[in-house]
């Protein structure tokens, strides 16, 4: 089970690389590679765990329907990451699916009207973090006795801030 984890520890740190390669170092040829890895570690964590299968293929489905994959990279990445599913994966619970992804397409709505500065107060805030799917992670995680669902969240997001503060460090020092 620590292997799951770490595997998205790692899977959330290259999504923010891959993020950082594109939009920041202007390196997009780069951000392939980290691409093609991160939809692979996340494959093999739902592989290894298919009880998470629900969260991440709703997060999967909430980018593609919110037409967030903005590069190829990231396309690659959905590749990397349905393929072992399809040919591997078995039963999925289609209604923990559907939490999961609308929780994700409300972020995906969300952040960007909060950065715009047209949400307000505890809305802005909310969708500013992205709290729909952390809230419906520790709903469905109360629901089932299923910590799971909460932790890979954490944790995915913990390599997602842990990236982000490396990456804003190398380009302070390349400034």
């Amino acid at each position: 089970m620590s292997a799951v984890f770490a595997a998205l520890l790692f899977s959330g740190f290259l999504v923010k690389i891959t993020d950082e390669l594109i939009d920041t170092a202007k390196r997009p040829r780069l951000a392939y590679l980290p691409g093609i890895a991160y939809g692979a570690t996340a494959a093999w964590a739902v592989l290894a765990m298919p009880l998470l299968a629900p969260l991440a293929i709703g997060i999967v489905f909430a980018v593609l329907l919110t037409k967030k994959i903005d590069h190829g990279a990231h396309a690659v990445a959905v590749i990397a990451f349905a393929i072992p599913l399809l040919a591997r994966l078995g039963k999925i619970d289609w209604l923990l699916l559907t939490v999961f992804a609308a929780a994700a397409i409300a972020d995906e709505i969300g952040n960007p009207l909060a950065d715009m500065g047209k949400l307000k107060g505890i809305a802005y805030k909310f969708f500013r973090y992205r709290l729909s799917l952390e809230v419906a992670a520790v709903a469905v995680s109360a629901a089932t006795g299923s910590w799971e669902f909460i932790a890979a969240v954490v944790v995915f997001d913990t390599g997602y801030i842990i990236a982000e503060k490396i990456s804003g460090k190398a380009i302070a020092a390349s400034e």
